[in-house]
């Protein structure tokens, strides 16, 4: 007898127990208690997301975004071998590891006896996107030669008169001196009238 009380005592008491567990399961799936979770995880993100807006735009302000001009001209000045000037027009292409200037240059230069002009495209190579420091380049272009008196093989007033190739590469470094300009000197050597040359030029 007291066994089948102690076993009804049991089943009662482990109904109980169910009836507790069902009814918590189902106020968490109630639709309102959801709603409730739902809408304390978005509070609580959309306040993550204003507290982070401001320090992104901290950080963003802090550096403000690098000028690439498109475009740019050049002025130079050959002060060894051969004096001369130069005047050109290029254009500016960016890449991710390299920044290349394509220039366009005419140039005339005359020392005594022997005088040149001519036209040529040269491309300097930079590893910088702001176009600082080192930098190396290449030409490719021709020259209209004209000698006179005093050239080996010349009599008096004899001149002579040449089309010549004009293919070099180089070296040179730039300083920048403004928003958009830079002092650079840059010597070359190659295929040409006068084999090399040192260079000085202003670029804006």
């Amino acid at each position: 007898m007291k066994k089948i009380i102690l076993m009804v005592f049991l089943m009662l008491f482990m109904s109980n127990l169910y009836c507790e567990e069902k009814q918590d399961i189902n106020a968490i799936l109630h639709p309102k208690f959801l709603n409730y979770n739902m809408l304390a995880q978005n509070e609580i993100i959309n306040d993550t997301i204003e507290d982070i807006q401001p320090a992104i735009k901290d950080t963003v302000s802090q550096k403000p975004p690098l000028k690439r001009p498109k475009i740019c001209f050049t002025c130079a000045l050959d002060a060894a071998v051969l004096p001369g000037i130069r005047v050109g027009f290029g254009w500016i292409d960016y890449d991710t590891t390299l920044t290349k200037e394509n220039i366009v240059t005419v140039h005339v230069n005359s020392v005594m006896f022997i005088s040149t002009a001519g036209i040529l495209c040269t491309v300097n190579n930079f590893t910088s996107p702001q176009r600082l420091g080192f930098y190396t380049s290449y030409s490719i272009g021709a020259d209209y030669c004209i000698t006179t008196d005093g050239y080996p093989g010349g009599g008096p007033g004899h001149t002579e008169q040449y089309l010549f190739p004009n293919i070099t590469f180089g070296i040179g470094h730039s300083y920048k001196i403004g928003d958009s300009s830079f002092l650079r000197i840059s010597g070359d050597l190659g295929l040409k009238w006068i084999v090399a040359s040192l260079s000085f030029s202003f670029v804006f």
